[in-house]
């Protein structure tokens, strides 16, 4: 049969189960048919697959495999659907029962017994059909398992989840027989006190289930916090020993080594409300650190400053005394040029050295900063975000942190003063054009440009540093053109030249100076390029502090 005309049937068949309004024989019947011809179907789809050319044994493995799972499948969908036809059916027999029972209010006290002998083989069968579907569904479970396609943690948890599904199942169906009983014995007048008392107990074994079910949810929920927690916890002894560093390395600032002996003693804080209980402090502390860490930041930050600004002053001193002492020195007639020479290379030396201590404790400094900032990062992840939600995100947060730190760090170690023993137009580097922040080597006879100059007269300080300033003179001045000639005559001073004309021609053909302003910041690399009156923006995100 075609697999079009087995999956027309199938639909019929199926249709025909879902008919509520059919008796139970008419759906059995087709829900066993509609379990067939899925079958078949499988089978169909197994051999069509398996008639491949070149098919090796794993693959013939692969594709059995595939559709012994599928059989697997359409099994225990048979067996719902079809005890849910059966629960359908009972539950309208039940219905029309009941109804049955209200139509007998006056008969007999032996059709009254008889009626209760119903109900209570009705539910019995009730009970007999769940037992039944349990039974087939663990069946297919541990057949699924004996041939390998679920694990033994799988397979556990299934059995458990459809022992407890079915037990509540039949909780539930004698609940029903029993207030069924209660109302037919009531109705007779009978005393139905032990019954309602049973009825409770049973109603209460059901509470418990739900009760159950519900604290395993709960532990599983409050196992997972924990779990969270205690991988926060083990990032608190890589920021102490970050925060310990930074405080020790913030040179002499007093009030900058309180401020993180401060934040420090926030870890304190941290661990005491983690505990489940003081959970619901979260938000409170997490402004409390918000805080705490702002304000630290900005008294490190400060204090970085004042520490940069004293030690460019202190350098300034040192050089003007060195300065003043030279000139003492070279102030003597007599000298011999050997020995001027001389003393200029000893106090060159001797300004080196004092630029060399100077950048060496402003890189102290920066790693000290780089330290301090990378512990307020990762301070803030860890203090204000709530501890339930914790997760990978926050440890990729954290460990991004401690990576651009130790990054920084290690630039800044590996950098060295700057030379310009060939000269250079345009120094990039930290700091503004009139900030003063760059320190370098200059030697005797060198020149320094300010920044404003340099902008301005870049490509011609570019061509005097590469000795070829009249080249670029020759390059402004363009070829000469009869266009700049006016009506000429002769006189004494031969032929004239309309100037005007000519500087107006001269002018449109010199370049625009073209001005570059880059900046790196948290949004990433900026870069702005502007001619006349165009502007151009260039961004890259993927390279961020």
């Amino acid at each position: 049969m075609s697999q079009r005309k087995l999956e027309k049937e199938q639909a019929l068949f199926k249709a025909g189960a879902d008919s509520e309004n059919s008796s139970l024989k008419f759906r059995l019947e087709s829900i066993i048919k509609y379990n067939e011809t899925t079958i078949q179907l499988i089978e169909l789809q197994r051999a069509q697959e398996l008639r491949q050319k070149d098919i090796t044994a794993a693959e013939i493995k692969n594709i059995n495999d595939k559709y012994d799972t599928q059989a697997l499948e359409a099994a225990d969908t048979f067996g719902k659907a079809k005890l849910l036809i059966i629960k359908q059916n009972n539950d309208k027999e039940a219905e029309e029962h009941r109804a049955r029972l209200q139509a007998f209010k006056e008969e007999e006290e032996q059709a009254l017994a008889n009626t209760i002998a119903g109900v209570d083989q009705l539910y019995q069968s009730f009970t007999n059909t769940n037992a039944f579907g349990r039974n087939e569904r663990l069946a297919a479970l541990e057949k699924q398992f004996n041939e390998g396609l679920i694990t033994l943690k799988v397979y556990e948890e299934k059995r458990e989840a459809i022992g407890k599904e079915y037990e509540k199942t039949e909780i539930q169906n004698e609940i029903s027989r029993l207030k069924a009983v209660i109302y037919v014995r009531k109705k007779a007048g009978e005393d139905v006190s032990e019954l309602q008392k049973t009825l409770f107990d049973t109603e209460d074994n059901l509470r418990k289930l739900d009760l159950e079910a519900h604290k395993k949810a709960e532990e599983e929920k409050t196992a997972k916090t924990k779990k969270e927690l205690e991988e926060r916890q083990k990032l608190f002894g890589y920021t102490i020993d970050l925060l310990k560093q930074s405080i020790a390395n913030v040179l002499d600032d007093g009030v900058a080594k309180v401020a993180l002996t401060q934040l420090a003693d926030l870890y304190k804080s941290i661990r005491e409300i983690s505990d489940d209980e003081n959970l619901s402090q979260s938000e409170k502390f997490a402004e409390y650190a918000a805080a705490t860490i702002a304000a630290t930041q900005a008294i490190v930050n400060s204090s970085f400053a004042a520490g940069a600004e004293a030690r460019k002053e202190a350098l300034e001193a040192e050089i003007a005394q060195l300065d003043a002492l030279k000139a003492k020195e070279l102030d003597n007639k007599n000298l011999t040029e050997q020995q001027k020479n001389d003393i200029d290379e000893k106090f060159r030396q001797k300004e080196a050295a004092a630029k060399r201590r100077a950048y060496e404790a402003d890189k102290r400094a920066k790693i000290a900063q780089a330290e301090i900032n990378g512990a307020l990062a990762i301070t803030n992840i860890l203090a204000t975000r709530p501890k339930f939600d914790f997760g990978i995100g926050d440890a990729i947060m954290i460990a991004a942190a401690l990576a651009t730190t130790a990054i920084q760090i290690n630039n800044i170690k590996k950098a060295q003063i700057p030379q310009f023993k060939a000269g250079k137009v345009k120094i990039d580097g930290p700091g503004t054009t009139t900030s003063d922040s760059i320190l370098a080597r200059i030697s005797k006879g060198e020149s320094v440009i300010n920044a404003a100059s340099t902008s301005k007269w870049h490509d011609a300080l570019k061509a005097i540093n590469n000795d070829d300033f009249e080249s670029y003179i020759r390059s402004m001045i363009p070829v000469a053109d009869t266009d700049l000639m006016s009506n000429t005559y002769v006189g004494k001073d031969g032929s004239m030249i309309d100037y005007e004309k000519m500087a107006d021609a001269i002018a449109g053909k010199i370049p625009e100076p073209t001005y570059i302003n880059m900046n790196m910041d948290e949004n990433g690399i900026n870069s702005f390029f502007i001619k006349k009156h165009s502007i151009t923006e260039l961004k890259n995100k993927r390279f961020k502090i």
